[in-house]
């Protein structure tokens, strides 16, 4: 079974359009990684925290670690300049990256241009 990995732009869309069917592919495993959990956290107001916390509950929780941090400073140095690559973007390049995992995300030129990263 593939593990895919959701960009915050995704969990976004289904936020805010829970009738709206995402292109997520079948037989999948969905996962999203510390940095989309905190985003999506804070684009959250007080009274939709506990909604969000009951949204996100379906999904892995893929915690950031030594081997991920340091791909995305190997991505930020190698693409920060060039293609304009963040902090949160190297992050979750990273991840995806590290756990040979696939990048569903609605931000494509984010990350097109990144070398083995494998978009959805």
């Amino acid at each position: 079974m593939n593990r895919i990995l959701l960009d915050t732009n995704v969990r976004v869309v289904a936020w805010r359009n829970p009738d709206i069917q995402l292109p997520e592919p079948k037989n999948v495993y969905k996962c999203i990684d510390s940095v989309t959990y905190i985003e999506f956290f804070q684009g959250a107001n007080t009274r939709q925290s506990a909604k969000a916390k009951s949204f996100l509950e379906d999904y892995e929780h893929i915690r950031l670690d030594g081997f991920i941090c340091d791909k995305a400073i190997d991505l930020i140095e190698k693409y920060s300049h060039s293609e304009g690559l963040r902090l949160a973007d190297a992050l979750i390049a990273a991840t995806c990256l590290t756990l040979d995992l696939d990048l569903l995300t609605f931000n494509r030129r984010h990350f097109q241009k990144i070398a083995d990263l494998k978009l959805i």
